[in-house]
């Protein structure tokens, strides 16, 4: 839902602002609650574009099933899991996803560290999405792609502000519910909602603002001007 962008603000679209079409053509594969898991099977619809540039962004939801076994429980009945969800499965998805990308395209492949999940750094769900990000920083290694720093960005600004309060991420579905309500019958933004609800870069806790999108914009667009200005290279060498 990060990254389809209905309930969060839209990162995507911020970053089709930043690249004419005449560079980029983006195509934003976002899917609300997604797990790999269910990133894993759907993956052939993407690998069958040939996609110059791939990248992923996903575990959110993995990390927050990880937290209870009524979460766990949650995803399997809403998402029609065939195996329970565990982050020793999702690295092992992360890294089927990457091959089978590997396998069907020639695109370059970049792995985001996921975002934030509340604003409390001693927080338990957020020392989690620290251990899914190491990891992902080892699979990026492993697999010899681009890691992109979204969650690290996102940390250092929150650390830049200084605010001796910061929120954590509690768990309950109500902020997500009340925020979804807001937007569609209301006409409030994610930007006063994050105000109401007291963040700095999300809305509910586990979506983003439009300062949140904005740094997953930063960390996202400084790779594709990498690779724009790698291309460029190429051509005036030949």
């Amino acid at each position: 839902s990060i990254t389809q962008g209905q309930i969060s603000a839209n990162y995507v679209s911020l970053l089709g602002e930043r690249f004419p079409s005449s560079q980029y053509r983006l195509i934003n594969y976002g899917i609300n609650n997604d797990t790999t898991y269910n990133l894993l099977r759907r993956l052939w619809l993407a690998v069958a574009r040939r996609p110059d540039v791939v990248i992923i962004m996903i575990g959110t939801n993995d990390v927050i099933a990880s937290l209870s076994p009524v979460k766990a429980a949650g995803y399997v009945f809403l998402k029609r899991l065939l195996t329970w969800p565990t982050l020793s499965g999702a690295y092992s998805n992360l890294g089927k996803i990457i091959r089978r990308i590997k396998d069907g395209t020639t695109a370059r492949i970049a792995l985001a560290s996921i975002p934030v999940l509340g604003e409390d750094f001693s927080s338990k769900p957020m020392h989690r999405v620290v251990e899914y990000n190491k990891n992902l920083q080892a699979i990026a290694r492993m697999e010899s792609i681009a890691y992109l720093p979204v969650f690290e960005r996102q940390r250092e600004y929150l650390i830049s502000k200084d605010e001796a309060a910061r929120q954590a991420y509690s768990g309950s579905v109500l902020p997500t519910a009340q925020l979804a309500l807001k937007l569609f019958f209301t006409g409030a933004s994610f930007d006063s909602y994050s105000r109401e609800m007291g963040y700095t870069l999300l809305t509910d806790g586990v979506h983003m603002n439009t300062t949140g999108a904005a740094l997953i914009v930063d960390v996202i667009g400084d790779y594709l001007e990498c690779m724009l200005a790698e291309d460029q290279q190429a051509e005036t060498e030949l």
